[in-house]
């Protein structure tokens, strides 16, 4: 059969050419790594390489053995022709070397007969000098992949594994170098090792650590290091609350004597744990901060006129880094400003250089970017928070929403284009989204944000197009107007239907939005899946439509259960009692690998009444 060459879409992930008087000299012709069955090439890494560069050359052996049912073998010493990984003697002989490369980085460079994969890797056991881990190498072998063979991880497990099939595999000259775009890159998922398998080949994390180069920790910890027993024996250290009724986990940071225990609980924990880059100092979640008279002072009003406490955190922020720097001069403090404190001072504050904010706009939760007040100030926002933060991260639940009764969301790529391109353009170096567990309709959002996560500025609408095509093939245009279907009446409602200020719940599938929103769409999506599904020949294609199809019928059950639609009433997807059981119990149901990442797990709607 003809030689197939895959060079897939430059789109997908950050590409840099390099010119030609830079890279050493490239192979004349193309580098056979299968033909006629057989292995023409061989996989070597040095003995004492790191973990990370042997999972890459298991994740190639593997995946080409599964394109071409032939198994490259792999050598601990040079024989070309051969894939090269990691830094060694034989890839700085071909002149690729690691030393200049930054955090996470890879080149690809065929060279001589052979293709050397080389990235900055951290030795195991050890952190990059920000106490992250450096997996250059490992990204470098999924970049290859998707280059060459075409593999593409739209969906964990099996059922979201493209590799399509060569009866001949050939590398073509390649000279490419790519880096991440954040240093730091999570996925809040809380899923099995499969979820963050894919996310780790999609060159993201579900953990901390999983991804990137620097190590954040920003999470609300007040609890933890000022106990609620502490809290109580000193009741003057109490936050003055607006909301007495509350519970109140609090304490004013303009009092000397909680701000110093506080300090030294945070020192101790240094002390005792030498590993961590970053601690966090961030408060307890929840906005009710201190309004005695020494707080009143510095509470303004943001730019919505709403309360904002940004003042008073960040005094203690900086009182909290400059009495710890002391004792623990290189790490970082982590500084979550969040709610009451998402918007910056309006007058310029000079912050420790041990502090890392964590900017997270609550105002945005559940795609509160739609909302033209808000997207208009983003990037002043940004930006107002980089030039008195020049160690920025960034957290969100833009993308996410909890979604009761399996009702289904659609990716926001309009929110992607300027959330992304505004995070890159002001400096951001963390980036953290929180995005949905159910695989049945979350597969397209979860896929762009891992993306946009390493290459900020890919083309999102292609990117899009791509992942459709793939999960759906010839289905792939009326899946598309699903999601169509369910983003525009999300907008529509954030727009018109929806408060302007953000209110507890704005992320909740709620009644309201159950009417508003879903109710009418369901016979059109119905009718969609019915043609997406008529149209689809690749079995694989069709599994993946009956999904959110079958995602679709428990939906709709919840809705009946609900009393949001009578138990005659039929908008597509209804089965009887008898029926749903039925599909309920069998083997081909969501409650099957890989669907039942959702099955069990759906939160019941709140009734109508």
């Amino acid at each position: 059969m003809k030689a197939i060459y895959i060079l897939t879409s430059l789109l997908l992930v950050p590409l840099l050419l390099v010119s030609a008087d830079e890279p050493p000299a490239s192979v004349t012709g193309d580098l056979v790594v299968v033909a006629k069955g057989s292995p023409a090439c061989s996989l070597y890494y040095e003995p004492g390489a790191p973990k990370s560069v042997r999972l890459a050359a298991d994740e190639i052996q593997r995946v080409i053995r599964l394109a071409t049912g032939s198994s490259l073998p792999v050598f601990t010493e040079p024989r070309p022709p051969m894939i090269c990984l990691g830094d060694c003697a034989a890839a700085r002989a071909a002149g690729v070397a690691v030393e200049a490369m930054a955090d996470e980085s890879f080149q690809i460079v065929t060279h001589g007969h052979s293709v050397f994969i080389v990235g900055k890797d951290t030795t195991d056991g050890r952190t990059t000098r920000r106490g992250g881990l450096s997996k250059g190498t490992l990204f470098g072998a999924y970049a290859f992949l998707e280059r060459v063979v075409g593999v593409r991880w739209i969906m964990p497990g099996e059922l979201g594994e493209i590799i399509p099939h060569h009866d001949r595999l050939v590398v073509p000259p390649m000279n490419i170098m790519e880096a991440p775009s954040f240093a730091f890159r999570q996925l809040e998922l809380g899923d099995p090792p499969v979820v963050r398998q894919w996310a780790l080949r999609n060159r993201v994390g579900t953990q901390p650590g999983d991804a990137g180069a620097l190590w954040v920790d920003a999470n609300h910890s007040w609890n933890e290091l000022m106990p609620q027993a502490i809290r109580d024996s000193h009741p003057d250290w109490a936050a003055v609350s607006l909301y007495p009724e509350k519970p109140n986990y609090k304490f004013c940071t303009r009092n000397a004597d909680a701000v110093a225990a506080f300090t030294k609980s945070l020192t101790q924990k240094f002390d005792r744990d030498h590993s961590p880059f970053m601690m966090s100092a961030s408060p307890s979640d929840g906005q009710s901060f201190c309004h005695c008279d020494r707080c009143k002072v510095h509470i303004t009003l943001n730019s919505h006129g709403k309360e904002s406490t940004t003042r008073n955190l960040l005094d203690f922020y900086n009182e909290v880094a400059r009495a710890v720097a002391p004792f623990h001069p290189d790490r970082m403090i982590g500084a979550l400003v969040y709610g009451a404190n998402e918007y910056p001072p309006a007058e310029m504050l000079e912050l420790d250089k041990h502090l890392f904010i964590e900017w997270a706009p609550l105002d945005l939760y559940g795609l509160g970017l739609y909302k033209k007040g808000y997207r208009d100030q983003f990037d002043q926002l940004a930006q107002s928070w980089h030039r008195i933060a020049p160690n920025l991260g960034y957290s969100n639940y833009l993308h996410w929403h909890r979604s009761r009764g399996c009702a289904p969301l659609a990716p926001a790529p309009e929110l992607m284009k300027l959330e992304f391109a505004t995070l890159k353009k002001h400096g951001i170096q963390s980036v953290r989204e929180a995005v949905e567990s159910n695989w049945a309709y979350a597969g397209p959002n979860n896929w762009l944000l891992a993306r946009l996560m390493w290459t900020a500025n890919a083309d999102v609408d292609a990117l899009y197009r791509e992942w459709l095509t793939l999960a759906y093939a010839e289905g792939g245009d009326a899946m598309g107007r699903v999601y169509a279907l369910i983003d525009t009446a999300f907008r529509e409602f954030k727009q018109q239907e929806e408060q302007f200020h953000y209110a507890t719940g704005r992320y909740d599938i709620d009644k309201l939005k159950i009417q508003k929103i879903y109710l009418s769409l369901l016979p059109r999506i119905h009718t969609l899946c019915q043609e997406a599904l008529a149209k689809v020949n690749d079995q694989r294609a069709k599994q993946r439509i009956s999904l959110f199809v079958d995602n679709m019928k428990f939906f709709h059950r919840e809705l009946r259960r609900a009393r949001y639609v009578r138990a005659d009433e039929d908008l597509g997807f209804a089965l009887s009692d008898e029926e749903f059981e039925r599909f309920a119990a069998s083997p081909e149901a969501p409650g099957s690998p890989p669907a039942k990442y959702f099955m069990r797990r759906a939160e019941p709607l709140p009734p109508f009444e």
